[in-house]
Formats: structure tokens, C-alpha cells, sequence
């Protein structure tokens, strides 16, 4: 990018861009889409404003939420930051009760598998000691630990 382009997006470049769960639901769109023109604005004025690319990820976003509602919401949820997570929410607050509770349970058993998996990984990095201990099993004294 040459210094005439970042000036002219200067505004733009140092904003913090918002991941968007777009971007969850159809990663295609995220590997395709240029970096400028990634974010969709919301609303139907935003989307009706957006380019084909948008307006297509956006139909195909949609179609995957409708075809399995609560994966599709809990990888959002497991992509967000804590941020993105209270608005994920606040949107959930007008859906059904039975689908919010199946997304809560869901949510809580992906989460508590996620913590169990990063637990396990830390634990099978850790050294194994090859030093004899001074004090051991009474069976076992003889045993490097």
C-alpha cells in the first residue's frame, strides 16, 4: 500500500475493526472479501447498500443460521471476545426461550470441553522430572518418578 493510499485511509487503518460474526458463519467470505471492504454495515439500509459479495455471504450466512441455529450461534459465541459475546446476547434476547435455553446448554458444555481441551494441552506439554525422589512409595523406593 503505497503512503497516498494509508493516507487516505488513515481513519479507516487505525480504527479497530470489529470482527464480525460474518466472518464466523462463512469463513469463504473471510478468505475471499479485500481487507477494506470486509466490514457490512448493519441494519437493511447497510445491507441494501452492500456490495454482491456482502449481500451473497450475508444470504449465505443467513441460510446456515436457519439450517442449524444453535451450532451456528455457539461458534460465534466460541469466536467472540467478551464484547462480542454481549451483543451475540442481546440479539438472543428476542429469540425463543426453547432456543436460548438449548444455546445456553450447548454453550456452557462447548465452553467446558474448550477449558478441558486447553487444560489437557498445558498438561501434556509439562517436562516429566527423570530425578529419583528422596522419598518414595514404600513399594516403590527404588523408582526414578
Amino acid at each position: 500500500m503505497t503512503l497516498q493510499a494509508r493516507r487516505d485511509y488513515h481513519a479507516f487503518l487505525t480504527a479497530p475493526i470489529i470482527r464480525q460474526a460474518l466472518s464466523t458463519l462463512v469463513p469463504e467470505y473471510d478468505q475471499v472479501a479485500p481487507v477494506l471492504t470486509k466490514p457490512v454495515r448493519p441494519g437493511l439500509q447497510g445491507l441494501a447498500q452492500a456490495s454482491l459479495l456482502q449481500a451473497f455471504a450475508s444470504t449465505v450466512g443467513i441460510g446456515r443460521l436457519v439450517e442449524d441455529p444453535v451450532r451456528r450461534v455457539i461458534e460465534v459465541l466460541l469466536a467472540s471476545d467478551a464484547e462480542g459475546q454481549g451483543r451475540v446476547r442481546e440479539v438472543l434476547r428476542s429469540w425463543p426461550l426453547s432456543t436460548r435455553r438449548r444455546i445456553s446448554a450447548r454453550s456452557w458444555r462447548a465452553e467446558r470441553n474448550e477449558r478441558a481441551r486447553l487444560v489437557a494441552e498445558t498438561a501434556a506439554r509439562r517436562r516429566q522430572s527423570h530425578k529419583p525422589r528422596l522419598r518414595q512409595s514404600h513399594k516403590y523406593g527404588w523408582r526414578v518418578s
